[in-house]
């Protein structure tokens, strides 16, 4: 099919004038002789609309972006990997003069090999306790630690909640919206995980002092687990809070043997029981879904007791190593 005539450019025009539908005129056209598809008719008319000139108009040279604004751009995303192109619009135009559309600017920074993906976030670690956490790593991988004997505890904050992080919706419908409560119930958690199983798990409201950790978390349910688990020996870790290391807790450590195994502050992604909390909330809000304080508390118990095996454990612990080769 080869391009149209200036004869019949004209001839489409006045069928048009006179009220022809596309249809109407393709079916004229064939019977003169004259080939045109259905598309490219459309795209005739769409072009005469706008120009209204037959002629083909010569394509428009691109403008040439100076090298100073590439590097310009390439250097603010340099020092701010967050600037949106909004902000990168009103620096250029500040700069240089030069008004780009927001689109233009993100063409621009994805040819400079900038792309966007979503913040991937890691422990913020103070600079005093980098070496600790350096020479932690350095001594576990040196004796090739397996964890074998350690048991690995923390508390956790989980409160009610009954919908997913992810929701789907056909396409021709809006998303459903849910419902979230302004102050919602919630509870914490106490407990540990090893090689040889999880202990057993302590919920409770209110805030937790050192009596009641010593007294109810650490005599009543920790000192069970390690008579019946670990009576050759352990090592009992926890993070640095100030009632882990009251001195209530370490003469409770000195009186029943417990060998407390210090790890290097500000390094939650050391301890693997971080992995659980966050599968136990993800399970409560998209399987449970709880809506009274005592689903909340039954969801966590038959988590516990069902889901927490001797294989996940390891699973869980194994997967923490590699944080020790980083």
């Amino acid at each position: 099919m080869g391009r149209l005539n200036h004869h019949s450019k004209e001839r489409i025009i006045k069928l048009k004038e006179e009220g022809y539908k596309p249809s109407q005129i393709l079916r004229i056209l064939e019977s003169e002789g004259v080939e045109i598809s259905r598309v490219g008719l459309w795209k005739f008319l769409q072009r005469f609309k706008q120009n209204q000139t037959l002629s083909t108009a010569a394509p428009r040279r691109k403008k040439s972006i100076p090298m100073d604004v590439l590097n310009f751009i390439d250097a603010q995303m340099e020092s701010n990997d967050e600037l949106t192109s909004p902000r990168l619009q009103q620096l250029i135009e500040t700069n240089f003069g030069w008004k780009f559309s927001c689109s233009k600017i993100k063409r621009l920074r994805r040819k400079l090999s900038w792309l966007a993906t979503w913040s991937k976030y890691c422990q913020l670690v103070k600079e005093v306790n980098q070496p600790k956490r350096l020479e932690f790593a350095q001594r576990c991988l040196n004796n090739k630690d397996n964890f074998d004997d350690v048991i690995f505890t923390d508390e956790s904050s989980i409160q009610m909640e009954w919908h997913g992080k992810i929701t789907f919706h056909r396409w021709w419908e809006p998303p459903r919206q849910k419902g979230v409560p302004k102050h919602p119930y919630k509870v914490h958690v106490w407990a540990g995980i090893s090689k040889r199983g999880a202990t057993g798990i302590t919920i409770f409201t209110g805030c937790m002092n050192a009596v009641f950790f010593v007294e109810t978390i650490l005599r009543k349910t920790l000192l069970p687990f390690i008579s019946t688990h670990f009576p050759n020996g352990h090592r009992f870790q926890q993070d640095n809070d100030p009632k882990h290391t009251s001195n209530l807790a370490k003469s409770f450590f000195e009186e029943e043997a417990v060998n407390w195994w210090k790890t290097p502050p500000e390094s939650p992604d050391l301890n693997p029981i971080e992995l659980v909390w966050h599968e136990l909330k993800h399970h409560l809000r998209t399987i449970v879904k709880p809506r009274t304080k005592e689903a909340l508390v039954d969801g966590i118990t038959q988590f516990w007791a069902q889901a927490m095996t001797v294989e996940k454990c390891k699973r869980y612990i194994n997967h923490v190593k590699k944080f020790y080769q980083l």
